[in-house]
């Protein structure tokens, strides 16, 4: 056994030294073989048309557009309270993420709060179009009386001449008075207006003088205050400074009577006693002198106290006595009026002014009008003509305009009625539209109101998606700009547009400044995105359409020529020049060389020699023998083989590691 296997291991390590040998012979002929035409794998791309985008690509979550099942329903009764519908829900017949089709049943009521609610629309229907017509009847009524009193007013310019003296008289008295009645009305507007505009300083001035009046009394108690807080810690200092202020006084006395006598006695026997006396009072004197500087920086303070207490006393008669001035003038201006009372007094004496204003310029019509009367029977008729033709268009107008104001709200609470009824199925509410449920607002046995939202359904042709866009890509966007949308649960990519961007970042004070922008889009096929599935957006910022396009990797560059490998019909290849034009950095726009159909080839790295495909292995070119493939990789061993012809790394032993014949 041990020979045998001896000899299998003899015939294994025979094989293998066969097989390097020819791997040794191959790599020799590859190196300084023929230079015959080498077939080399390349991937093939045919040249088709489309488009080339370039574009900013962000990420983004969708919003979906959605419809409710409330009617928009704003009718108010006569008494002013809101239009109500309640209505009890049986049973709920969707779930919320529940595809419907437009006519779907979504809830079934109850039939009796059904009937009600139908019932309280219709009678508010039913009332509005009674009033619709009841305005139609007094248009009717309300034009023949109007021209009855066209009418009369006509007939009646007939017979004004017989009372003209009188006529006059008393219209030039009533128009005077209008006329005072304006102008006193102006007077008193414009004295208003002005305690209006000026109310505010004058309050605040009064305030002001008032809290100054509180802000002296305040002071006032302090300084007092302190005085006597002052006066009581140093009233003894201050006893002690007037006792020795009043010796003072008379310690002056005294010393000029001592030196008197001093002098006196001056060169007697009494003259030093005379001496000592004198001394004796100077002692004194200086004594009190002292004490007297001692305090006096506390009687300073009480002077200065007392000066600063009656100065206060002072300002706050003087503060008081302005404030009481200006006080009783404020209280002739406003009385116990406050600027709310006073800004109603203008608008009401406004009014007023505008009344006045109208009935003089009214009457004043009117004067010149029977003045024309008086002057003469046919200008009398015509102009009385005038006026009532006037009077009668204004009543019909706004008759009519009664009639257009209740035939609307019939109407409007009629196609509240057709709205209601075209989402019922007898007592059964269908579906608005298309889309998915997104939201319900109740369960059976609940009560809702018909004119709220109650169900909410997100329609599946009309979604948004906000992006968050820095600082360094925010000027590259605009609106309206094209964008193309691909959402991470499908491949399918939708077309859409830069519907909004925010001027205001996100963030204010963010270390990274970003901006909100809005795509939109519209459309079939948004069925299966929902609220907030992720996105990835490409906001085309360039692109070139129905072109012929070129991978990149197809391309080679010689100078300032670009070529590209077409292959032929007869499986040969050549070099073809190509002009390029607009690219997205991966593919290119080709504008002639190349038609659309054709095949070009991709190669990992290819130059051409010749003829011949010219492989690079290692950083040294050279010719493969034909027929010979190259190893895994497209790359012979790293290093290569030595000048004296031993075996590459990895080759040590004779065989590469692993080799089979190698243990």
């Amino acid at each position: 056994m041990e020979n045998d296997a001896g000899k299998k291991k003899i015939v294994i390590a025979a094989c293998s030294l066969a097989v390097v040998a020819m791997i040794v012979g191959g790599f020799f002929f590859w190196q300084n073989g023929s230079k015959a035409d080498t077939k080399i794998a390349a991937r093939e791309e045919v040249v088709t048309r489309g488009s080339v985008i370039s574009s900013l690509s962000e990420e983004g979550t969708a919003s979906v557009a959605t419809q409710t099942t409330g009617l928009d329903l704003t009718v108010t009764l006569d008494d002013d309270t809101r239009l109500k519908l309640d209505v009890e829900v049986e049973e709920v017949l969707v779930r919320a993420g529940e595809n419907v089709q437009q006519g779907d049943a979504l809830f079934v009521l109850n039939q009796v709060s059904l009937n009600k609610a139908l019932n309280t629309l219709d009678n508010a229907y039913q009332e509005a179009r009674l009033k619709a017509e009841e305005a139609q009847i007094n248009l009717k009524l309300g034009t023949a009386e109007a021209e009855q009193k066209r009418q009369e007013s006509l007939n009646g310019g007939k017979v004004a001449s017989g009372v003209y003296a009188n006529t006059i008289t008393e219209m030039e008295t009533k128009l005077a008075q209008y006329k005072k009645n304006m102008l006193e009305s102006e007077e008193d507007y414009a004295e208003y207006v002005e305690l209006l505009e000026l109310y505010n300083l004058r309050t605040a001035t009064r305030n002001n003088m008032k809290s100054l009046v509180d802000h002296y009394e305040t002071t006032l108690e302090a300084l007092e205050e302190f005085y006597e807080d002052y006066n009581e810690t140093n009233a003894d200092y201050k006893a002690t400074y007037n006792n020795y202020k009043n010796q003072l006084e008379s310690l002056v006395t005294e010393l000029e009577k001592a030196e008197a006598n001093m002098e006196a006695y001056e060169g007697t026997e009494e003259q030093d006693k005379y001496g000592d006396a004198y001394n004796t009072v100077v002692d004194k004197f200086d004594n009190a002198v002292v004490i007297i500087n001692k305090y006096q920086n506390v009687i300073d303070e009480y002077d200065t106290l007392e000066t600063r207490i009656e100065d206060a006393q002072t300002a706050l008669e003087e503060a008081k006595a302005a404030y009481d001035e200006y006080n009783e003038d404020y209280q002739d201006w406003y009385g116990n009026m406050s600027r709310s009372d006073l800004e109603r007094k203008v608008n009401q004496m406004e009014l007023d002014l505008e009344n006045a204003k109208l009935s003089y310029e009214n009457y004043q019509l009117q004067y010149n009008n029977n003045l024309n009367n008086a002057e003469g029977e046919l200008n009398k008729t015509t102009i009385s003509a005038e006026t009532a033709d006037l009077a009668y268009e204004s009543t019909v107008n706004k008759l009519q305009q009664q009639v257009l104001s209740t035939q609307l709200t019939a109407d409007n609470l009629y196609d509240y009625v057709v709205e209601l009824n075209s989402c019922l199925q007898d007592n059964v509410i269908l579906a608005p539209c298309d889309g998915l449920i997104t939201t319900i607002a109740f369960e059976a046995g609940d009560k809702i109101d018909l004119t709220q939202d109650v169900i909410t359904i997100a329609q599946n042709d009309s979604l948004t998606i906000s992006l968050s866009i820095d600082q360094d890509d925010i000027t590259n966007v605009f609106l309206d700009q094209q964008a193309m949308v691909t959402f991470d649960t499908s491949n399918e990519t939708f077309e859409g547009w830069v519907d909004a961007i925010s001027v205001s970042p996100m963030a204010m004070g963010a270390p990274v400044v970003n901006y909100t922008v809005t795509v939109k889009v519209e459309g079939e096929g948004l069925e299966n995105i929902y609220e907030g599935m992720s996105c990835t957006v490409e906001l085309v910022s360039d692109r070139v359409d129905d072109v012929l396009i070129v991978p990149k990797r197809a391309i080679t560059t010689e100078g300032r020529q670009n070529y590209v490998t077409v292959k032929l019909e007869d499986g040969t290849t050549e070099k073809r020049e190509v002009t390029l034009g607009f690219t997205d950095g991966s593919s290119y726009e080709v504008k002639s060389g190349l038609a659309e159909g054709e095949t070009v080839l991709i190669e990992s790295q290819i130059n051409r020699n010749s003829g011949n495909a010219e492989i690079t292995s290692g950083g040294q070119p050279g010719n493969m023998p034909e027929g010979m493939e190259l190893p895994s990789g497209g790359q012979m061993p790293s290093g290569g083989f030595s000048s004296s012809g031993e075996f590459p790394a990895g080759f040590e032993g004779g065989m590469p590691s692993g080799a089979p014949g190698n243990s």
